[in-house]
């Protein structure tokens, strides 16, 4: 499946700094009821052209940031399958995440 990378200069993401603009890699892909770019910063989307089963159309949300009362939330749909832990791409998307969310 390919997610695509919207964080790109000058606005660089440190989840997604370190991806190119498209990312191939497989995961268990979520169909989210409704989007979330009215509300928080869509990091990465998928590419539903890229595989079968998915219902969001060309906005298909998989990674995103929000900054709300002071605090921060970061989000990403990856992470189903222990594979993805072994993917260094997908442990600097999570560190990346956790450090801006951390301040």
């Amino acid at each position: 499946m390919l997610v695509r990378n919207h964080s790109r200069p000058p606005d660089d993401h440190p989840a997604t700094a370190h991806l190119g603009s498209t990312w191939t890699r497989r995961d268990e892909w979520y169909n989210h009821r409704c989007g979330v770019r009215s509300t928080a910063r869509v990091l990465l989307s998928v590419d539903e052209t890229s595989y079968e089963g998915g219902t969001m159309g060309a906005d298909h949300p998989h990674a995103w940031c929000v900054e709300i009362a002071g605090g921060r939330s970061f989000y990403t749909a990856g992470g189903h399958t222990a594979e993805a832990y072994d993917e260094p791409d997908f442990r600097a998307h999570l560190l990346g995440g956790i450090r801006w969310a951390a301040g």
